[in-house]
């Protein structure tokens, strides 16, 4: 059961991890484990603390303000995995003063990480749904660029993805316009391309677990993107160029969704 974010939280963040497992270790997996497991990495890399502390933003384990707290983390049902391809979902909420956008790329690898504890696994897409979020407006690019890093930005063809986005975070922009706007922040690394129809199993699918994305519907346009490589990293960097530049618009957003899927 999800929560809702404690009062120092900024907003309210519901990560899903879709792919396959090419190879699941056949262990059993008690209540408690993934979320423990995601907890560990989030702490170990100074990115989260859990989502006990209150008062001033808490500190990580390497002496410095955390992102985020960690709410929930669980691998999907096999029902739920085989309708669906999610393959697990965590629930973090983003510290107070820190941008969304910034939180993102580490609340992914942390999920990624700990999928990989129970094999090898093939993501093919991410969707993030944000909730309750008090603070917006003004652009996080530059906190952003610590995440290049986390990929390849020269390992050959890029990989081709498709972004979408619930219908009140596009807000009626001209999308060609905004398409070359992100093309202009991202350089070379990422090319956007304004798509005027979003596939059916491409578009957002509010989850049950964020406790006020039952209003959200899925854009009819989205957005097509050339990313230097398919990887988590990448993925989420440009989903986060895609958030930081619609709140940067529209500062009063409180709940949306952006869904990121590998086309090839």
């Amino acid at each position: 059961m999800a929560h809702q974010p404690p009062r120092n939280d900024d907003a309210n963040v519901v990560v899903e991890a879709f792919g396959t497992f090419a190879r699941r270790e056949s262990v059993h997996i008690a209540e408690g484990t993934v979320w423990s497991l995601f907890l560990s990495r989030a702490e170990m890399m100074g990115w989260s603390v859990t989502s006990e502390t209150g008062g001033a933003p808490p500190t990580g384990a390497r002496g410095r303000s955390a992102l985020w707290s960690v709410h929930e983390a669980e691998l999907s049902d096999d029902r739920d995995s085989s309708d669906s391809g999610r393959l697990a979902w965590a629930q973090i909420g983003v510290a107070a003063g820190v941008p969304v956008a910034v939180a993102l790329p580490s609340v992914g690898e942390c999920l990624h990480d700990t999928l990989r504890r129970f094999g090898r696994v093939e993501i093919s897409g991410l969707q993030f749904t944000v909730s309750s979020m008090r603070r917006g407006g003004g652009s996080s690019l530059r906190r952003l660029v610590q995440w290049l890093a986390w990929f390849s930005t020269t390992s050959g063809p890029p990989a081709v993805a498709f972004i979408a986005t619930d219908q009140d975070m596009l807000g009626g922009r001209d999308g060609t316009r905004w398409a070359s706007q992100l093309g202009e922040v991202a350089g070379t690394l990422f090319r956007f391309e304004w798509v005027t129809g979003t596939p059916a199993h491409f578009a957002i699918r509010p989850p049950a677990d964020a406790p006020t994305a039952g209003g959200l519907a899925s854009a009819r346009p989205g957005v097509k993107v050339l990313l230097p490589e398919w990887s988590v990293a990448a993925a989420i960097w440009a989903v986060a160029l895609v958030i930081d530049s619609a709140l940067a618009e529209a500062p009063d957003t409180s709940d949306f969704a952006v869904r990121i899927t590998r086309l090839g």
